[in-house]
């Protein structure tokens, strides 16, 4: 009997609602973020077949966009400090 009690309690379902609605929230996540990339891959294939010379100038301008806050997070912190 008690384990019938412990399967219809309020705090199990509880648990059990958090650990589904997460599961459910992650998993649109997930196809929104596959939606986008499939999105993104069919506009740089569009743009690279419209203009040729889009492959040698967006690719370094999008790494240099990338690169700057990736050094001011790991290398500024580590800086001397000049007085």
């Amino acid at each position: 009997m008690e384990k019938r009690g412990a399967f219809f309690s309020y705090i199990a379902w509880k648990q059990r609602l958090v650990f589904w609605i997460g599961a459910i929230i992650v998993g649109l996540v997930i196809v929104m973020m596959t939606l986008l990339s499939e999105w993104a891959t069919q506009a740089y294939r569009s743009l690279s077949l419209q203009y040729p010379w889009f492959h040698f100038v967006i690719p370094p301008v999008g790494m240099g966009f990338t690169s700057v806050p990736l050094y001011l997070a790991l290398c500024e912190p580590y800086k001397p400090k000049l007085k």
